[in-house]
């Protein structure tokens, strides 16, 4: 057996195998500490990391100047010009639009599509004293201007018409208001203003007494004052008599369309007529009724005022006990107000009987006579009524107008 360390070694077959090598000691590597964080470890022998100014004027370490900061400024400034001029002339735009003509007329006409009768009246240059000019007299009103559109515009130097079309009442118009230049602003725009609206008005043909009462858009107006035309805003405007016992009328319209700045547009004239009731035409016929029993009752051959009386063939006489008979009344109708009453007319005369005793001069006595009925006519007009119902009959003048038959 070979000592351990030889070089071979043999096993029981006698074969050798070569002696198991078994490194030296190891050097371990030095240990590597590293510096602090964030910053290189010194290498000595090169530049020292930290010191003074280095030649270039560079603090050593220092990172190299950035140019971004100049360019974001630069772009930054140029958006905001971008920005100015566009602005500008969006500003510019804006100013022309707001100084055209149709743009002086679109605040009025947008206070007639909202109601606003103070804004209205404002706008439009408007002067009146209508009662029917008034928020309160507008609201009760029906068909006011729903919506509108400018269609044509012409412009002068001085002058310009816009052509308005609006809807009133689910119906189509159009009017064309006229405005005139009355200076510039802010140097570059026209001013342009609308010329005063002028109103048109309703005008009232009334036929009913002098005291009646009528309302118009819920505003009370005495017949006296219905003679006026009292201007007004578009609009629909009920026109309404205020009814009695004895005589009413039906509702009527005025419809108010038009608008002008220049002209007076025409009015609405509404014709309200009062007809008799049936208790106003019993009140009616008992006052021609009662006319004709006043004259029955006069006792003269001549009633005052009547429609029938006799010619005196015999002035020497003496008559009295004087007396009339009515043997068949009058007939008659009452028509329509005719502008000062209901208008009365005799449709079949009716007939009176004369009688008186007589005296002579001479002591002689009889009876004083027509020989004949004598026709007994009505002709006149009922021209209001008292507060107790009772109507008034105004006959019209007898003087010349029957033929007087003799006695």
């Amino acid at each position: 057996m070979n000592e351990p360390g030889s070089q071979n070694d043999a096993d029981a077959t006698g074969r050798q195998h070569p002696a198991p090598q078994y490194p030296g000691p190891q050097q371990l590597p030095a240990p590597q500490y590293p510096g602090p964080q964030g910053y290189p470890a010194p290498q000595y022998g090169a530049a020292p990391l930290y010191g003074g100014p280095q030649p270039g004027g560079a603090p050593a370490g220092a990172p190299r100047p950035r140019r971004t900061g100049l360019l974001v400024v630069l772009i930054g400034s140029g958006a905001l010009l971008l920005v100015l001029v566009v602005g500008g002339v969006l500003w510019f735009v804006l100013q022309a639009n707001a100084h055209t003509p149709q743009a002086s007329v679109r605040p009025f006409m947008d206070a007639l599509v909202k109601g606003d009768v103070s804004l209205a009246v404002s706008r439009g240059g408007i002067h009146t004293t209508s009662p029917l000019v008034t928020q309160k007299a507008y609201d009760s009103v029906k068909g006011h201007v729903s919506s509108y559109s400018v269609r044509g515009v012409s412009t002068g130097s001085r002058t310009a018409t816009v052509e308005v079309g609006f809807r009133q009442g689910g119906e189509p118009h159009s009017q064309t208001l006229e405005l005139t230049r009355t200076g510039t602003d802010m140097l570059f725009f026209p001013h342009w203003t609308l010329r005063p609206i002028r109103l048109p008005s309703v005008r009232l043909d009334l036929r009913a007494p002098h005291d009646a009462v009528v309302t118009v858009g819920g505003v009370t107006v005495d017949a006296g004052d219905a003679l006026t035309p009292l201007e007004a805003l578009p609009g629909d405007y009920p026109v309404s008599l205020r009814g009695t016992a004895q005589f009413s009328a039906a509702q009527e319209t005025a419809r108010i369309t038009g608008i002008s700045s220049s002209g007076q547009p025409a009015p609405a004239t509404v014709e309200l007529t009062a007809a008799l009731t049936d208790a106003g035409k019993k009140a009616a016929t008992d006052a021609v009724n009662a006319w004709v029993a006043s004259c029955i009752a006069q006792q003269s051959y001549q009633p005052t005022g009547c429609s029938f009386g006799l010619i005196n063939s015999y002035p020497d006489l003496q008559l009295s006990n004087q007396r009339w008979n009515l043997l068949a009344p009058p007939e008659f109708t009452i028509g329509d107000w005719d502008g000062t009453g209901w208008r009365v007319q005799t449709t079949r005369p009716g007939s009176a009987s004369y009688s008186a005793d007589a005296a002579s001069s001479d002591g002689r006595r009889g009876t004083f006579y027509s020989p004949s009925p004598v026709n007994v006519a009505v002709s006149g007009e009922i021209t209001g009524f008292a507060k107790d119902g009772t109507a008034t009959f105004t006959s019209i003048d007898w003087s010349g107008k029957a033929s007087l038959p003799s006695a």
